[in-house]
Protein backbone atom coordinates (compact mmCIF):
# COMPACT_ATOMS: atom_id res chain seq x y z
CA UNK A 1 0.00 0.00 0.00
CA UNK A 2 1.03 3.52 -1.01
CA UNK A 3 1.92 6.29 1.75
CA UNK A 4 0.00 9.22 2.40
CA UNK A 5 1.72 12.29 2.69
CA UNK A 6 0.67 15.66 4.14
CA UNK A 7 3.03 18.68 4.23
CA UNK A 8 2.78 21.12 7.57
CA UNK A 9 4.25 24.19 8.02
CA UNK A 10 6.92 24.82 10.34
CA UNK A 11 5.15 24.58 13.44
CA UNK A 12 3.07 21.75 12.68
CA UNK A 13 6.70 20.24 11.94
CA UNK A 14 8.08 21.07 15.61
CA UNK A 15 4.93 19.45 17.17
CA UNK A 16 5.10 15.88 15.49
CA UNK A 17 8.83 15.94 15.77
CA UNK A 18 8.47 16.74 19.38
CA UNK A 19 6.84 13.07 19.49
CA UNK A 20 9.21 10.97 17.41
CA UNK A 21 12.21 9.51 16.71
CA UNK A 22 14.72 7.10 15.56
CA UNK A 23 14.71 4.22 15.31
CA UNK A 24 11.11 3.93 16.24
CA UNK A 25 9.53 0.61 17.61
CA UNK A 26 10.21 -1.43 21.33
CA UNK A 27 8.70 -3.77 23.06
CA UNK A 28 7.87 -2.41 26.72
CA UNK A 29 6.57 -4.35 29.95
CA UNK A 30 5.29 -2.18 32.65
CA UNK A 31 2.00 -3.63 34.27
CA UNK A 32 1.62 -1.10 36.81
CA UNK A 33 2.20 1.92 34.58
CA UNK A 34 2.66 4.43 37.32
CA UNK A 35 3.17 8.48 36.05
CA UNK A 36 6.16 8.10 35.69
CA UNK A 37 6.97 5.09 34.50
CA UNK A 38 9.99 4.15 35.97
CA UNK A 39 11.55 1.31 34.10
CA UNK A 40 11.04 0.26 30.61
CA UNK A 41 12.50 -3.06 29.41
CA UNK A 42 12.86 -4.10 25.62
CA UNK A 43 12.94 -6.87 23.69
CA UNK A 44 15.04 -7.25 20.76
CA UNK A 45 15.29 -10.59 19.50
CA UNK A 46 16.60 -12.57 21.98
CA UNK A 47 18.15 -10.18 23.65
CA UNK A 48 16.81 -7.71 26.33
CA UNK A 49 17.51 -4.30 27.48
CA UNK A 50 16.16 -2.69 30.87
CA UNK A 51 16.42 1.43 31.30
CA UNK A 52 16.08 3.10 34.42
CA UNK A 53 13.53 6.40 34.29
CA UNK A 54 15.26 9.29 35.02
CA UNK A 55 13.16 11.64 37.59
CA UNK A 56 14.01 15.03 36.11
CA UNK A 57 11.20 16.40 33.62
CA UNK A 58 10.35 19.84 32.24
CA UNK A 59 7.04 21.62 32.57
CA UNK A 60 6.60 21.57 28.85
CA UNK A 61 7.52 17.40 28.42
CA UNK A 62 5.15 17.12 31.19
CA UNK A 63 2.53 18.88 29.33
CA UNK A 64 2.94 17.06 26.25
CA UNK A 65 2.06 13.61 28.31
CA UNK A 66 5.72 12.20 29.20
CA UNK A 67 5.81 9.06 30.83
CA UNK A 68 8.81 8.15 30.29
CA UNK A 69 12.62 10.06 29.75
CA UNK A 70 16.01 8.54 29.56
CA UNK A 71 18.82 9.84 28.00
CA UNK A 72 21.73 7.61 26.93
CA UNK A 73 25.40 9.42 26.67
CA UNK A 74 27.62 6.86 25.74
CA UNK A 75 24.69 6.11 21.97
CA UNK A 76 24.07 9.97 22.09
CA UNK A 77 20.74 8.42 22.42
CA UNK A 78 17.08 9.77 24.02
CA UNK A 79 14.24 6.94 24.81
CA UNK A 80 10.85 9.04 25.38
CA UNK A 81 7.29 7.70 25.89
CA UNK A 82 4.45 9.83 25.90
CA UNK A 83 0.79 9.56 26.32
CA UNK A 84 -2.10 11.51 24.08
CA UNK A 85 -5.66 11.85 23.64
CA UNK A 86 -6.41 8.14 23.19
CA UNK A 87 -2.71 7.34 21.97
CA UNK A 88 0.70 6.73 23.08
CA UNK A 89 3.75 7.40 21.31
CA UNK A 90 7.23 5.88 21.95
CA UNK A 91 10.07 7.67 20.99
CA UNK A 92 13.86 6.48 20.45
CA UNK A 93 16.56 8.18 18.90
CA UNK A 94 20.24 6.93 18.14
CA UNK A 95 19.94 3.82 20.27
CA UNK A 96 21.07 0.04 19.64
CA UNK A 97 17.39 -1.10 18.75
CA UNK A 98 16.40 -1.99 15.26
CA UNK A 99 13.22 0.00 14.00
CA UNK A 100 11.22 -2.81 12.91
CA UNK A 101 10.56 -4.58 16.52
CA UNK A 102 7.40 -4.68 18.10
CA UNK A 103 6.08 -2.68 20.98
CA UNK A 104 3.52 -3.88 23.44
CA UNK A 105 1.91 -1.95 25.92
CA UNK A 106 -0.12 -3.46 28.71
CA UNK A 107 -2.82 -0.54 28.65
CA UNK A 108 -3.55 0.33 25.16
CA UNK A 109 -2.26 0.96 21.82
CA UNK A 110 0.75 2.34 20.82
CA UNK A 111 1.87 4.76 17.57
CA UNK A 112 5.28 4.14 16.57
CA UNK A 113 6.63 7.44 15.16
CA UNK A 114 10.12 7.62 13.12
CA UNK A 115 11.63 10.98 12.83
CA UNK A 116 13.76 9.92 8.99
CA UNK A 117 14.96 13.96 8.92
CA UNK A 118 18.49 12.74 8.19
CA UNK A 119 18.26 10.01 5.75
CA UNK A 120 15.14 11.08 3.88
CA UNK A 121 13.27 7.85 1.88
CA UNK A 122 16.18 7.34 -0.19
CA UNK A 123 18.10 5.95 2.80
CA UNK A 124 15.56 4.38 4.86
CA UNK A 125 12.20 3.93 4.82
CA UNK A 126 10.81 3.15 8.24
CA UNK A 127 7.41 2.61 6.81
CA UNK A 128 8.31 -0.59 5.71
CA UNK A 129 10.04 -1.84 8.48
CA UNK A 130 6.37 -1.47 10.62
CA UNK A 131 6.05 1.69 11.80
CA UNK A 132 3.51 3.91 12.01
CA UNK A 133 3.96 7.18 11.17
CA UNK A 134 6.81 9.06 9.05
CA UNK A 135 7.84 12.74 10.42
CA UNK A 136 10.55 14.57 8.32
CA UNK A 137 11.98 18.28 8.67
CA UNK A 138 12.06 19.25 4.98
CA UNK A 139 14.01 22.32 6.20
CA UNK A 140 16.80 20.22 5.86
CA UNK A 141 17.93 17.44 3.69
CA UNK A 142 14.86 17.39 1.69
CA UNK A 143 14.86 20.80 0.65
CA UNK A 144 18.08 21.08 0.64
CA UNK A 145 18.82 24.93 0.06
CA UNK A 146 18.46 26.39 3.96
CA UNK A 147 15.80 28.44 2.30
CA UNK A 148 12.32 26.94 3.26
CA UNK A 149 10.69 26.01 6.44
CA UNK A 150 8.72 23.01 5.79
CA UNK A 151 7.85 19.52 6.79
CA UNK A 152 5.67 16.81 6.02
CA UNK A 153 4.00 13.55 7.79
CA UNK A 154 3.37 9.90 5.88
CA UNK A 155 1.44 7.22 6.64
CA UNK A 156 -0.61 4.67 5.26
CA UNK A 157 -3.42 5.09 7.37
CA UNK A 158 -5.89 6.69 5.77
CA UNK A 159 -8.42 7.41 9.20
CA UNK A 160 -4.89 8.56 11.15
CA UNK A 161 -3.91 10.71 7.71
CA UNK A 162 -7.40 12.44 7.91
CA UNK A 163 -7.23 13.57 11.71
CA UNK A 164 -3.63 15.00 11.21
CA UNK A 165 -5.04 17.03 8.37
CA UNK A 166 -8.15 18.21 10.49
CA UNK A 167 -5.71 19.76 13.04
CA UNK A 168 -3.52 21.10 10.22
CA UNK A 169 -6.39 22.99 9.17
CA UNK A 170 -7.72 23.89 12.56
CA UNK A 171 -4.39 25.41 13.43
CA UNK A 172 -3.42 26.80 10.64
CA UNK A 173 -0.21 25.10 10.06
CA UNK A 174 -0.42 25.16 6.18
CA UNK A 175 2.73 26.08 3.96
CA UNK A 176 2.33 29.14 2.00
CA UNK A 177 2.95 28.75 -1.99
CA UNK A 178 6.20 30.32 -2.05
CA UNK A 179 7.32 27.45 0.76
CA UNK A 180 5.61 24.64 -1.29
CA UNK A 181 7.33 26.22 -4.32
CA UNK A 182 11.04 25.80 -2.38
CA UNK A 183 10.40 22.28 -1.22
CA UNK A 184 9.55 21.25 -4.89
CA UNK A 185 12.27 22.65 -6.74
CA UNK A 186 14.34 21.29 -3.70
CA UNK A 187 12.95 17.78 -4.49
CA UNK A 188 14.23 17.86 -8.04
CA UNK A 189 17.94 17.72 -7.34
CA UNK A 190 17.07 15.34 -3.66
CA UNK A 191 18.54 12.04 -5.58
CA UNK A 192 21.50 14.01 -6.73
CA UNK A 193 22.02 15.77 -3.63
CA UNK A 194 21.93 12.86 -1.13
CA UNK A 195 23.94 10.39 -3.29
CA UNK A 196 26.75 12.88 -3.34
CA UNK A 197 26.65 14.22 0.14
CA UNK A 198 26.28 10.58 1.30
CA UNK A 199 29.26 9.44 -0.74
CA UNK A 200 31.33 11.98 0.10
CA UNK A 201 30.78 11.52 3.95
CA UNK A 202 31.86 7.56 3.51
CA UNK A 203 35.52 9.29 2.03
CA UNK A 204 35.50 11.90 4.51
CA UNK A 205 35.16 9.65 7.57
CA UNK A 206 37.56 7.02 6.40
CA UNK A 207 40.38 10.23 6.66
CA UNK A 208 38.85 11.41 9.35
CA UNK A 209 39.30 8.46 11.47
CA UNK A 210 42.89 8.69 10.93
CA UNK A 211 43.41 11.81 11.82
CA UNK A 212 45.61 12.27 14.85
CA UNK A 213 43.93 14.86 16.78
CA UNK A 214 40.81 13.19 16.38
CA UNK A 215 39.90 11.41 19.83
CA UNK A 216 36.51 9.52 18.35
CA UNK A 217 34.59 9.59 15.33
CA UNK A 218 31.11 7.87 14.77
CA UNK A 219 29.96 7.58 11.08
CA UNK A 220 27.61 4.13 10.76
CA UNK A 221 29.61 3.82 7.17
CA UNK A 222 32.27 2.25 8.97
CA UNK A 223 32.94 -0.56 9.92
CA UNK A 224 34.21 0.04 13.20
CA UNK A 225 31.02 1.92 14.08
CA UNK A 226 28.94 0.06 16.95
CA UNK A 227 25.82 0.99 14.80
CA UNK A 228 27.20 0.03 11.39
CA UNK A 229 25.68 -3.73 11.40
CA UNK A 230 21.87 -2.17 12.42
CA UNK A 231 22.76 1.14 9.74
CA UNK A 232 23.79 -2.20 6.94
CA UNK A 233 20.16 -4.43 8.06
CA UNK A 234 17.99 -1.52 7.67
CA UNK A 235 19.44 1.36 5.70
CA UNK A 236 20.20 1.57 1.71
CA UNK A 237 22.79 4.64 2.69
CA UNK A 238 24.98 5.63 5.78
CA UNK A 239 23.93 9.29 5.45
CA UNK A 240 25.89 12.59 5.32
CA UNK A 241 26.63 13.19 9.24
CA UNK A 242 29.91 12.26 10.84
CA UNK A 243 30.49 13.39 14.76
CA UNK A 244 34.00 13.89 15.73
CA UNK A 245 35.74 14.72 19.03
CA UNK A 246 38.75 16.69 19.40
CA UNK A 247 40.32 17.46 22.57
CA UNK A 248 39.05 20.45 23.79
CA UNK A 249 36.10 22.93 23.44
CA UNK A 250 38.87 25.62 21.69
CA UNK A 251 39.95 23.13 19.43
CA UNK A 252 36.61 22.19 18.28
CA UNK A 253 35.48 26.06 17.66
CA UNK A 254 38.97 26.81 15.37
CA UNK A 255 38.64 23.61 13.36
CA UNK A 256 35.06 24.97 12.18
CA UNK A 257 35.81 28.43 12.27
CA UNK A 258 38.81 28.21 11.09
CA UNK A 259 37.70 26.02 7.79
CA UNK A 260 36.95 27.67 4.71
CA UNK A 261 34.51 25.45 3.39
CA UNK A 262 32.58 24.49 6.78
CA UNK A 263 29.61 27.11 7.95
CA UNK A 264 29.17 27.14 11.48
CA UNK A 265 25.21 26.31 11.66
CA UNK A 266 23.24 24.25 13.92
CA UNK A 267 20.62 23.17 10.69
CA UNK A 268 21.96 20.55 8.54
CA UNK A 269 21.30 18.48 5.09
CA UNK A 270 21.92 21.64 2.49
CA UNK A 271 24.26 21.56 -0.14
CA UNK A 272 26.98 23.52 1.96
CA UNK A 273 29.14 21.79 4.55
CA UNK A 274 28.01 22.69 8.19
CA UNK A 275 29.32 21.72 11.53
CA UNK A 276 28.28 22.64 15.09
CA UNK A 277 29.85 22.42 18.76
CA UNK A 278 27.11 20.29 19.95
CA UNK A 279 27.64 20.82 24.15
CA UNK A 280 27.10 24.99 23.54
CA UNK A 281 23.58 23.73 23.26
CA UNK A 282 24.13 21.35 26.76
CA UNK A 283 23.91 18.14 24.70
CA UNK A 284 25.27 15.24 27.02
CA UNK A 285 28.44 15.19 24.82
CA UNK A 286 31.77 15.74 25.53
CA UNK A 287 33.40 19.64 24.70
CA UNK A 288 34.84 19.01 21.68
CA UNK A 289 32.03 17.32 20.18
CA UNK A 290 31.43 18.10 16.56
CA UNK A 291 28.41 17.42 14.31
CA UNK A 292 29.61 17.59 10.78
CA UNK A 293 27.19 18.04 8.13
CA UNK A 294 28.93 17.16 4.39
CA UNK A 295 27.51 19.10 1.63
CA UNK A 296 27.90 19.01 -2.36
CA UNK A 297 31.16 20.39 -2.31
CA UNK A 298 33.73 18.10 -4.46
CA UNK A 299 35.13 15.47 -1.90
CA UNK A 300 38.64 16.56 -2.11
CA UNK A 301 38.40 19.99 -2.12
CA UNK A 302 36.26 19.62 1.39
CA UNK A 303 38.98 16.87 2.57
CA UNK A 304 41.68 19.68 1.89
CA UNK A 305 40.13 22.16 4.14
CA UNK A 306 39.43 20.27 6.42
CA UNK A 307 42.95 18.16 6.72
CA UNK A 308 44.39 21.88 6.99
CA UNK A 309 41.84 22.82 9.65
CA UNK A 310 43.00 19.58 11.79
CA UNK A 311 46.57 20.09 11.60
CA UNK A 312 46.46 23.85 12.48
CA UNK A 313 45.26 22.89 15.66
CA UNK A 314 48.71 21.05 16.10
CA UNK A 315 50.85 23.65 15.66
Amino acid sequence: MRPFFLCLSLFAATLWISLAGSPGQALAQDPQLNLPVEELVIRSGDKEHQFKAEVAATDRQRSMGLMFRKEMPAERGMLFLFEGEGDRYFWMKNTPLPLDIIFIDAKGAIVSIADNTTLTPLGQRPLDLGVDVVVSSDTKSMGGHSDALMGHVATRDAARLEAMGEWRSFSGSIPGPQEAWLAHRGLETLDVRFDRMCSTAEVLAERLAAHPLVREIRFPGLESDPSHALAKQQMSRFGFLISITLDSAGQADAFINNCPLIRSATSFGGVHTSAERRARWGDAVAPGFVRISVGTEPAEELWSAMAASLDALGR
